[in-house]
């Protein structure tokens, strides 16, 4: 009977102690896990540095060679009017040309063929191209028939400030991290997890495309700070 009653004390307590360890176990784990997720954004405005202009040009004719003739020309003054405001050649792409014919022509009167063609500039003289963009008029003087201008700006030198944004990003983040363990009657450890979102650019005015040439770039990154006791 005493073995017995010995036996089933020293499994109660061997189950009590076993208890114990789990239950320290844990809230030993929920302790180590004890974490905050927060968010850090980071700003920046910057110029765009580079410029995308196109000029779609047609012309019309009776026969292939008046169109043809009429299309050199137009292309020439084009190129012309670039180059005089300080576009550099090299930085001028001329397009294939497109010829459509007009099968009621001589029901209509109207030219028999009509061709099609662009002149793009992509540059760095942003500034140069935003003033174009308000000349471009003038090349009715010069007979030729401008359908269409297009004009955007772009901002490519990303790499040069991604580190700087992301630090700014990291260390909003941190803080607000230090906001809620003050709250908490607690302090901010370690990093346990780190993302970054994807930068973004759009124009500073809030226009869609790429019309402006102020530009605002934004990242986000989302992190998880260890919070102590």
């Amino acid at each position: 009977m005493f073995k017995r009653f010995g036996s089933a004390c020293i499994l109660a307590l061997g189950i009590a102690v076993a208890g114990y360890f789990v239950a320290y176990s844990i809230g030993h784990f929920h302790n180590f896990n004890r974490y905050v997720s927060v968010k850090g954004l980071a700003e920046k405005t910057v110029h765009a540095n580079e410029a995308l202009m196109t000029l779609r040009f047609s012309a019309n004719g009776d026969s292939l060679q008046a169109v043809y003739t009429a299309m050199q020309h137009s292309q020439k003054a084009i190129t012309d009017f670039l180059t005089q405001h300080g576009i550099q050649r090299q930085r001028i792409m001329i397009g294939s040309v497109s010829v459509n014919t007009n099968p009621q022509a001589s029901k209509q009167k109207t030219p028999k063929f009509t061709a099609y063609n662009s002149i793009n500039v992509t540059t760095p003289q942003v500034a140069v191209i935003r003033s174009l963009n308000q000349k471009t008029n003038d090349l009715i003087k010069h007979n030729v028939l401008l359908s269409a201008t297009s004009v955007s700006y772009r901002f490519t030198a990303l790499n040069t400030i991604k580190a700087g944004m992301l630090t700014t990003a990291t260390a909003q983040a941190k803080q607000a991290a230090q906001t809620f363990a003050r709250n908490a009657h607690a302090r901010v450890g370690s990093i346990r997890q780190a993302s970054q979102g994807l930068f973004t650019i759009t124009d500073a005015d809030g226009g869609y495309g790429n019309n402006d040439t102020q530009k605002v770039v934004r990242v986000v990154v989302h992190v998880q700070y260890f919070i102590k006791d």
